[in-house]
């Protein structure tokens, strides 16, 4: 793909889970109240207990994955874990159970409205343990080195950069550190107009990469022990998430598991620590207009000791990456309309 076409699946991901999200909080989202075209999954079904589901704050549960990643993640007290897609925070509250109070929990999503039901969700149920951080799993705002487990369920496959995923994932794994994935893979080759189709790869279906591509961007990442095993029962809900539309033969639910080599040196000192990493999402949230996420972001960057000179940095950092791309195209608009009509070059399309 191309940055633009990247930007414009990012783009068509975030706003369809804005509207999950405003959805699930009773409020109607877009000029006409459109319903997201996303179909629940009851949590048993992608084999979660039934105590799961109660255990958690309502409505954190949001049925949005596509398998059990928890089920293969062998938590262990005292780990730091990582949710990529964190959503409501379902995963990542199951997570601080199996941590404990000596271990932490980090919730990373890229959609404003998401952070802000997670994290209330987080304050009701008493997570102590658990953040949530603004922010695409492409640049994770996390220090390098820092996490014993990295969880998502059914997300990597929106990322139209799933290299940089891992490469990402990589980075701030600890040495042994592990992959404990759900996700959704190719099976076979998935038509043309379904990988155009950006309702489809909201859904999880267009962006699915085939088991081999998976498996090798993993290896180029650094990452041993890769297993991906496909689940082949999933296909009866996958079935439901585009009616009509035969997705269930081309993709299907997968477990993906990846050790990060364990003899590997640890960086003595690393330029991306946790300080740097709420800068990162200061920057984001000035991009994303996110008001409670800056003010969030705000006071963690307090509490470790942040400088208001920084702080004034990132933002303004955020504004003109933000205002630059607008004020080159006014340029080039001021050129065409003060020359010559008639020397303009010939553009047969709006995308041409």
């Amino acid at each position: 793909m191309n940055d633009r076409r990247d930007d414009e699946v990012r783009e068509a991901v975030r706003q369809t889970y804005a509207q999950v999200a405003e959805a699930a909080a009773g409020r109607s989202s877009g000029c006409c109240g459109t319903a997201p075209a996303i179909q629940p999954i009851a949590a048993e079904v992608l084999g979660y207990a039934s105590q799961h589901a109660e255990s958690v704050p309502e409505g954190a549960e949001m049925g949005l994955g596509c398998g059990n990643p928890q089920g293969i993640a062998a938590l262990k007290p005292g780990e730091t874990v990582l949710d990529l897609g964190s959503g409501g925070g379902f995963d990542c509250f199951l997570a601080a159970r199996q941590v404990g109070e000596s271990g932490r929990v980090i919730g990373v999503d890229m959609t404003p409205e998401m952070l802000n039901k997670a994290r209330a969700n987080a304050v009701k149920g008493g997570y102590p343990n658990v953040e949530f951080r603004l922010g695409e799993i492409e640049n994770l705002p996390v220090a390098d080195c820092t996490v014993d487990v990295i969880l998502s369920n059914c997300v990597i496959n929106l990322s139209p950069d799933k290299r940089r995923v891992f490469a990402e994932a990589f980075r701030v794994l600890k040495p042994g550190g592990r992959l404990a994935i759900s996700d959704v893979v190719a099976t076979a080759e998935i038509p043309e107009e379904v990988k155009q189709d950006m309702a489809l790869h909201a859904c999880c279906v267009a962006g699915a990469a085939p088991i081999p591509e998976m498996e090798e961007a993993l290896r180029a990442a650094g990452f041993e022990q890769v297993h991906i095993t496909p689940k082949e029962e999933s296909r009866q809900f996958i079935r439901d998430w585009a009616p009509g539309r035969s997705v269930e033969d081309y993709v299907v639910s997968a477990s993906i598991e990846a050790v990060k080599p364990s003899g590997l040196e640890t960086p003595a000192s690393s330029l991306y620590t946790d300080e740097v990493a709420e800068l990162v999402a200061i920057g984001a949230a000035i991009a994303a207009h996110c008001e409670p996420c800056f003010k969030y972001h705000f006071q963690q960057a307090r509490k470790l000791g942040v400088s208001r000179e920084d702080m004034m940095r990132a933002v303004k950092t955020a504004q003109s990456v933000k205002e630059t791309p607008a004020k080159a195209m006014l340029q080039l608009a001021e050129r065409f309309l003060e020359g010559d009509p008639s020397g303009l070059p010939v553009v047969q399309s709006c995308c041409g």
